[in-house]
C-alpha cells in the first residue's frame, strides 16, 4: 500500500508493545512512509527511545491509522518496577484510545543477545490480561540481520533461522496467554536505511518479500476480524436473551 489514492472507509488503532530497542518507533514510522529524524534514530540506536506513551497518526493507502507508541519494557528482575509503571500508563492509553490490535515487537537477533521474551511478555499479561494476546500480531524487526552460525559453525539460511525464531516467539506468547492452542499472526520488518528496495521503493527482506505491505495487511485484517467477532458475540447474546425471554414467558 502507498500513500496515494482515494480514502478508504477504514481506520485502525494499534497498540505497539515490546522490549527496549526492539524497533517499535522505527517500525511505526516505516509503516506510515516516514523516516526517523537523525536525533530520533540515534536515540533509538542507543536504547534511549520512546519515554512516554505517544499516539502517532497518518494515512496509508487512504486508511486512517493511529499507532500508540510505548516505552520499551526491560528484561530481567531489575526491570520489574519499570515495566509495571509502563503498563500502568499503557492501561490508561488503552482506555482512552481503545486499540483494535496489539503489535508485539521483538528483534529477530534477540536470541543471539540472550532472548528474554518470556519476562517481557509476562509483564504485558500482568498489565493487560491474558485476553490481550488473542488479538496480537507478533513482529520480528531487524529481519535482514545475518543469521547466527549453527553450533557446528555452518551457515544458517534466512528461512530456517526466521522459522525457528518465530516458533520460539509463538511458544512464549502461548505461555503468556495460558493457551497452547494460540496461533498469533506473525510478521517481519527491516527498518535499516540501507535495506535494499524494490522499484516501488518498498524495503525488502532477504527472501525478496516487501515486508511493509504484508504487515499493513495483517494489521487491517486483524482489525476487521476483531470487528466481525464483536458483531457475532453481540448477535449471539441478543439471540440468547430473546430465547430466554420467550422461555420465561411460557
Amino acid at each position: 500500500p502507498g500513500g496515494a489514492g482515494a480514502d478508504l472507509p477504514l481506520a485502525a488503532t494499534v497498540l505497539v508493545l515490546g522490549g527496549v530497542g526492539s524497533g517499535k518507533t522505527a517500525t511505526i514510522h516505516s509503516l506510515l512512509g516516514r523516516r526517523l529524524g537523525g536525533a530520533e534514530a540515534a536515540a533509538a540506536a542507543f536504547g534511549a527511545g520512546t519515554r512516554k506513551v505517544t499516539p502517532i497518526s497518518g494515512r496509508v493507502a487512504g486508511a486512517a491509522l493511529t499507532f500508540i507508541d510505548t516505552p520499551g519494557l526491560r528484561r530481567g528482575a531489575g526491570g520489574i518496577a519499570h515495566n509495571q509503571a509502563v503498563m500502568k500508563a499503557v492501561r490508561s492509553a488503552q482506555a482512552k484510545y481503545k486499540p483494535d490490535v496489539v503489535l508485539y515487537v521483538d528483534r529477530a537477533d534477540a536470541v543471539a543477545r540472550g532472548g528474554g521474551e518470556a519476562g517481557i511478555m509476562r509483564a504485558v499479561t500482568d498489565g493487560l490480561g491474558k485476553d490481550a494476546w488473542f488479538n496480537t500480531i507478533l513482529l520480528l524487526t531487524h529481519a535482514a540481520a545475518p543469521p547466527p552460525d549453527a553450533q557446528a559453525g555452518t551457515p544458517v539460511s534466512f528461512e530456517s533461522f526466521i522459522q525457528s525464531r518465530l516458533q520460539l516467539m509463538q511458544q512464549a506468547a502461548r505461555a503468556a496467554a495460558g493457551d497452547m492452542r494460540l496461533q498469533s499472526p506473525v510478521a517481519l520488518a527491516e527498518n535499516h536505511p540501507a535495506c535494499r528496495t524494490n522499484p516501488a521503493g518498498e524495503a525488502l527482506l532477504p527472501n525478496g518479500q516487501a515486508w511493509r505491505p504484508t504487515l499493513l495487511l495483517n494489521v487491517l485484517a486483524s482489525k476487521l476480524l476483531a470487528a466481525a467477532e464483536g458483531i457475532l458475540k453481540t448477535a449471539a447474546a441478543a439471540t440468547a436473551a430473546a430465547a430466554g425471554g420467550a422461555g420465561g414467558g411460557g
